[in-house]
């Protein structure tokens, strides 16, 4: 007689998030920690990597990888994880100076050897607002980044609605 079997294969699940300790917004020469966690969710995946980008409003100052090893190159850093195992949680810690004014988004991406079975979930960014603590149009205080926002914005040299004194 026939008899149905069902064969359930896992797949490793990798995800991704970062956080910084500077909330929304620091101040030009702050020192700015990116934590980065990536989280396997599914079975044991081999041949993890994570690539960070820095932004050029960073200064790259170190890292801290729980584990595997990390290498900064113009403002990319890339991580060799190694085997991240089932339920697995390795966290990175990126060290950065706030070198310029502006947005300083810093995306992390993990990919692995295995097929991964959402990746949806691995990639992910934070941005804190850079400002000078001598220049009181960027900020009014507080976490209000609706006024950072309209003010950082502008393309870089212009500096949204700001006034030229001459």
């Amino acid at each position: 007689p026939y008899t149905s079997r069902s064969c359930f294969m896992s797949l490793p699940d990798l995800s991704v998030v970062v956080s910084s300790d500077s909330g929304s917004s620091a101040v030009l020469g702050e020192d700015i920690e990116y934590n980065v966690y990536v989280t396997n969710n599914g079975a044991d995946t081999t041949g993890t990597v994570l690539s960070i980008d820095l932004p050029a409003t960073l200064q790259y100052a170190g890292n801290q990888a729980g584990q595997g090893s990390c290498q900064e190159t113009l403002g990319q850093v890339s991580c060799n994880l190694g085997t991240v195992t089932a339920s697995q949680m390795v966290q990175v810690s990126i060290q950065t100076v706030a070198w310029e004014t502006g947005d300083a988004e810093v995306t992390a991406t993990v990919e692995a050897d295995d097929l991964d079975s959402n990746d949806a979930d691995n990639a992910d960014s934070e941005t804190v607002v850079i400002y000078d603590s001598n220049d009181s149009s960027n900020r009014t205080g507080g976490n209000d980044t609706g006024s950072i926002s309209s003010n950082a914005s502008g393309g870089g040299s212009g500096g949204g609605g700001a006034m030229e004194i001459i």
